[in-house]
């Protein structure tokens, strides 16, 4: 139970009450009516010096303390200061079965002490008393002893008889008595408790843990409350609750109770009744269970249904279906008068319907036409039955609305009138029988005129039976088709006239039912004339075919020749035009490559020639050499898809497929672009769809990225004002569960494309050719590799554009992602970087302008450097100079190439750093040099910033 409703008891006991320590006899806890406590507990409440454990062998702790395996609750009197006091000591037990406490409390009994003798089971002050007048006159008149003998059995007679009573009338009347004596923690109950309890004496611990184990969780709150009112404020003990028997049944009871005072004039102890009201709890649950089934059942049924008063047919409720199919709301209803709402077509059907109800009681299917709140005239089947509510007599009405069921009974008696005339007036012969035994229930007129029988003939025989079919078998598989399809059409079969002549027919099936029987519709139509025909026909036919057989071989022989000069004509004319039109491509190629070759070789040649003049300054040195590298990167860029389309021609672009984070690569682009944009005044947008960890799939990175450049190359030229924005989204793929599609794009607010050219912005060599597009520089083969790649990947690209609003290029991928990380590239760090003192790196390299290059970057990181011309003269120094620590390995070099020199390398260091560095730039050429031995790959023209990352790697 809980430790503060235990507390709350504890305080409102009217006695003193205090724990005591068994070994230290000091006081640990007290109420409040605890008075002068020392720290020692017997010193100054018995007036002695010492603990009374020593000078009282009587003590009941001292005998508790003797008795800690089996202590058993002792009673005493003890006389504290010229008063009277019963003293109860009890053990307190730890969970592990140790004694922890001894419980003393002390309620006054100065008053009745002598008067009566402490006894653990004595409940009654006035029985005590009673017993002691009873000694008290035996003592005093001992010549009447014998008649107070017979007076105490007569007594003792009675009280057994009335206590016999009072367990009948608790038995019978299934009422239980209980008490809680509050201080001793003590509970008494009467066999009927136990009963409705269903415990046993036996068994049953007598405290009021114990009958707070049988209390349902649900109700234990509502119990423990009420408990705790009754103790601290005298309240009655009133409540009904739910109890759990031993045997896990639950019951209800209905307990009452009210504290009663003790003979110590206290109120310590909790008396009252307790019945086992389960079966009333039951009753009221199923009632009202059936009371809102009944109001579920009465609002949501769809006909009406209506109470109204006898005396004057008041509307007392109604239910939803009322208002719907009348119109009317419910206060428009309730309170009014079916009259007066205007509810009746006609009051005479009113005036029968009750009369009908007050002769019989009830009426069944009375069907009445009745009006809505618009005045529309609907049909309803009206049942209606007396019944009694609280003494009084009302109708209860139920209206189903039947308008729709009467216009389709309307309806199908029109179509079975009008079938009726179209199945006599059919110029066929229209037959219906029954399916499982083909008897025939009716024929037309025309039946008589085809088939020769007439209908009295006809009707009750089946088509066996009149020998109608000449294949008796047929009818068998015309019924399963029938019964499978539902209907069979113009199906041509040879029936048997009356006269026994064989006639052909054209016959239809159609499966109908008549009145829940299956059946067969059939239309018969005589074709014996049309076959006929039919024959000659053929007949002749094939006398033509004959004929013209030899026409035709004729004529196939000269449509053969007509058809291969055609094609041959066409082949021709389309191969001319495709020639013109190549010629004239490649030669607005060639053209435009002149010009873009010239433009940057212009800019990289006149430039240089004006870095001469040694009193240049430095701000024009600058900025010529600004100029003289954007020349050479639109040269390289110029060259690099010249050997892209060549690959595509030649078919020898391959995939090289790896694990691609999306989001780092596209956040690459972003930031390479991002200078360009800001020097135009462009906003550059960048979307991703999917977290970095989810975007990982396997592509070919190198060309991804590529296809990306381009077409950000061409917004960039071709925006001069507004944004653009690039990115990805994700949709789902219906083709395929294991591949998903990523959804590319690029769009900006720039120039657009007109409708006409749009079809051929991705032909290669079309931008020298598209003259209203053409205002920025380029080869015009961006687009027609970006096309290549994409399909490549197994995807397509598109394009949509408005002229002079701008252009949106996307391309769908086919892609599937991996369930793993792939980490991002590190930034390069922008301070220079030195390698360690006495690092030596060879540079393999035939060309000097390259080697000054290479050895002018090399030289600022601080290394050694060392130079070999030709593949001979690197292997001679890597062989006679141990120290060298890193190889720039030339591929293409006079005398031994750098594949053969770095295979050769290999066999006698295998540990030696070699990086190729090469103006062969393909795929191809990467895989070669790793193929041959090299740690990794750089292509010309060597950028300063890859060349001191790849350093940085190797020599760190």
């Amino acid at each position: 139970m809980d430790r503060k409703f235990i507390k709350s008891i504890v305080d409102n006991i009217p006695y003193t009450y205090y724990l005591v320590h068994p070994d230290t006899f000091e006081i640990v806890d007290t109420n409040d009516r605890f008075f002068n406590a020392d720290k020692k507990c017997y010193e100054q409440i018995f007036n002695l010096k010492k603990p009374c454990c020593i000078a009282n062998s009587e003590c009941p702790a001292m005998q508790i303390m003797q008795l800690k395996n089996n202590p058993k609750q002792k009673n005493f009197f003890t006389a504290i200061k010229n008063r009277d006091r019963l003293l109860y000591s009890k053990p307190v037990f730890s969970k592990k079965g140790t004694l922890s406490y001894i419980l003393d409390y002390l309620p006054d009994i100065s008053a009745t002490s002598e008067s009566f003798e402490i006894d653990g089971d004595n409940r009654s002050k006035e029985n005590n008393l009673k017993r002691k007048e009873n000694q008290d006159s035996d003592n005093k008149s001992p010549s009447n002893k014998q008649e107070f003998i017979l007076k105490d059995q007569e007594e003792r007679e009675k009280n057994e008889m009335n206590e016999k009573r009072c367990e009948l009338a608790q038995k019978i009347g299934k009422i239980g008595i209980w008490e809680w004596n509050i201080i001793q923690n003590t509970v008494f109950w009467t066999d009927e408790t136990y009963r409705i309890f269903g415990t046993k004496k036996e068994t049953f611990k007598n405290d009021l843990d114990s009958v707070a184990k049988l209390i349902h969780p649900a109700d234990f709150k509502l119990w423990e409350k009420s408990v705790q009112n009754s103790i601290e404020y005298g309240s009655q003990h009133d409540l009904e609750i739910r109890i759990i028997r031993p045997d896990g049944n639950i019951r209800w009871v209905k307990a009452y109770g009210e504290l009663q005072k003790s003979i110590t004039g206290n109120t310590d102890i909790l008396i009252g009744l307790i019945t086992d009201i389960t079966d009333k709890k039951e009753a009221e649950i199923k009632l009202k269970v059936s009371e809102e089934k009944f109001s579920k059942i009465f609002q949501n049924t769809p006909d009406a249904i209506m109470l109204t008063s006898v005396s004057d047919g008041t509307i007392i409720d109604v239910n939803q279906s009322t208002c719907k199919i009348s119109g009317y709301s419910f206060d428009e209803l309730i309170g009014k008068n079916s009259t007066t709402v205007n509810l009746w077509y006609d009051l005479k059907d009113r005036d029968r319907y009750v009369k009908e109800l007050r002769e019989k009681g009830s009426i069944q299917n009375f069907e009445v036409p009745f009006l809505t709140k618009s005045g529309e005239k609907r049909h309803g089947i009206v049942s209606g039955e007396i019944i009694e509510l609280m003494g009084l007599p009302y109708i209860l009405g139920i209206i189903r609305d039947v308008t729709e069921s009467k216009k389709i009974e309307n309806d199908l008696r029109s179509s079975e009138e009008r079938f009726s005339k179209a199945f006599q007036a059919n110029p066929a012969s229209s037959v219906i029988s029954r399916i499982n035994d083909g008897v025939i229930l009716h024929v037309n007129d025309s039946f008589e005129k085809i088939s020769g029988y007439s209908r009295d003939e006809a009707i009750g025989k089946s088509a066996n039976d009149l020998n109608i079919y000449v294949d008796k078998e047929e009818r068998n598989k015309i019924t399963k088709q029938l019964l499978k399809t539902g209907s069979i059409k113009d199906f041509e079969l040879s029936f048997r006239h009356k006269s026994g002549e064989i006639r052909d027919g054209s016959i239809s099936f159609e499966l109908i039912e008549i009145e829940n029987e299956k059946c067969m519709l059939i239309n018969l139509s005589d074709i014996t004339a049309r076959k006929q025909f039919e024959l000659l026909l053929k007949k002749q036919n094939e006398e033509f075919l004959t004929l013209n057989e030899e026409y035709m071989a004729q004529n196939e022989e000269l449509i053969d020749s007509l058809e291969r000069i055609q094609v041959i004509n066409t082949e021709l004319e389309q191969a001319k035009l495709k020639a013109e039109e190549s010629d004239r491509l490649k030669s607005a190629f060639l053209a435009n490559m002149s010009h873009e070759i010239r433009t940057p070789m212009n800019g990289i040649l006149g430039f240089t020639e004006l870095l001469s003049p040694p009193d240049l300054s430095l701000e024009k040195k600058q900025k010529y050499i600004e100029i003289i590298r954007q020349s050479g990167n639109r040269m390289l860029n110029i060259i690099n898809d010249l050997i892209d389309i060549s690959k595509i021609e030649a078919g020898q672009v391959e995939l090289r497929m790896q694990d691609t984070s999306i989001n780092p690569l596209v956040e690459n682009l972003y930031e390479f672009f991002m200078p360009e944009a800001d020097s135009k005044g462009l906003k550059l947008n960048l979307f991703k769809e999917l977290p970095t960890n989810m975007a990982v799939i396997s592509t070919d990175s190198t060309k991804l990225s590529q296809v990306l450049s381009n077409l950000i190359k061409n917004a960039l030229k071709y925006t001069q004002k507004g944004s653009i924005e690039f990115g990805y989204t994700l949709k789902e793929n219906s083709h395929s569960q294991s591949k998903q599609i990523l959804t590319f794009y690029v769009k900006d607010t720039g120039i657009g494309i007109p409708k006409e050219l749009m079809d051929k912005i991705f032909e290669r060599f079309r931008q020298a050719d598209l003259t209203p597009v053409k205002s920025e520089e380029g080869a015009g083969l961006g687009l027609s590799i970006s096309k290549a790649y994409v399909e490549l990947l197994g995807g397509t690209i598109k394009v949509e554009s408005l002229e002079g609003r701008g252009s949106t290029f996307f391309f769908e991928l086919p892609v599937q992602f991996i369930r793993r990380t792939i980490p991002e590239n590190q930034k390069t760090e922008n301070k220079e970087y030195k390698v360690k003192k006495g690092y030596t790196i060879l540079v393999a390299e035939d060309d000097d302008f390259s080697y000054l290059y290479l050895s002018d970057v090399l030289g600022k990181t601080g290394a050694n450097i060392l130079r070999a011309k030709d593949g001979q003269e690197t292997l001679d120094i890597v062989f006679s100079n141990p120290d060298i620590q890193l190889v720039l390995m030339d591929i293409k070099m006079p005398l031994i190439d750098g594949y053969e020199v770095t295979r050769r390398i290999r066999k006698k260091y295998p540990n030696l750093f070699i990086i190729a560095q090469t103006a062969f730039a393909s795929e191809e050429d990467h895989r070669k040099s790793l193929e041959a031995g090299c740690n990794d790959y750089i292509s010309k023209p060597i950028k300063y910033r890859e060349l001191i990352e790849k350093i940085r790697k190797f020599a760190n």
